[in-house]
């Protein structure tokens, strides 16, 4: 479609103050990259970003665009407080309208400024406290260690039966149960050792 939809919403907008705030980002799109920024001039009014679908990041990233592919997630901070009361700031996708071919996109593929360009403004209004936080410090990565369980998992789907393998389980072509040779045989349910 033609139109960016936030919480359910199609282009809102949203009230904050001259401070920092987390947000959780998550690219719903079904086939669109995005590539968000700020329409500030001079593009300063980064994203920290702190965490993405994997968790926390090692140390905060500090990017003038954050690029989202399909169901991809990014928490950021975004700091307000250069931004006097009655600033207004929208949150841009500079992403293309047709399918991703990599960065940096040519200016005629970037997404439609009046639709697909806008994804939400930001309104700056008078604060109602100090903001006396920080860009936290993450929490350390703790490598996973080697596993200390191994459990049988059973992949089943009901074409499996409907296909045969041979011995190395490689797809044998135009065999079909119950007509597997004596080099192949029907793939049925499948074991796999998955350590915990």
């Amino acid at each position: 479609g033609n139109t960016m939809v936030v919480n359910g919403n199609t282009w809102p907008y949203l009230n904050v103050e001259p401070r920092k705030y987390r947000f959780r980002f998550l690219n719903g799109s079904d086939s669109r990259f995005l590539v968000l920024k700020f329409d500030v001039p001079g593009n300063n009014l980064p994203f920290t970003q702190i965490g993405s679908e994997g968790g926390f990041l090692p140390a905060p990233v500090v990017l003038d665009q954050l690029l989202l592919a399909l169901a991809e997630r990014a928490d950021v901070i975004v700091d307000f407080s250069a931004f006097a009361p009655g600033s207004v700031i929208t949150l841009l996708n500079v992403g293309p309208d047709s399918p991703f071919g990599g960065l940096p996109i040519p200016t005629k593929l970037k997404a439609d400024p009046s639709t697909t360009g806008q994804v939400m403004q930001f309104r700056v209004v008078a604060p109602t406290a100090a903001d006396t936080s920080a860009v936290p410090a993450l929490p350390a990565i703790i490598p996973i260690g080697a596993a200390t369980n191994t459990r049988m998992v059973s992949l089943n789907e009901l074409e499996s039966t409907q296909i045969c393998v041979d011995k190395n389980w490689i797809y044998v072509p135009g065999v079909i149960p119950p007509a597997c040779n004596a080099h192949s045989a029907p793939l049925g349910p499948l074991e796999a050792q998955v350590g915990t």
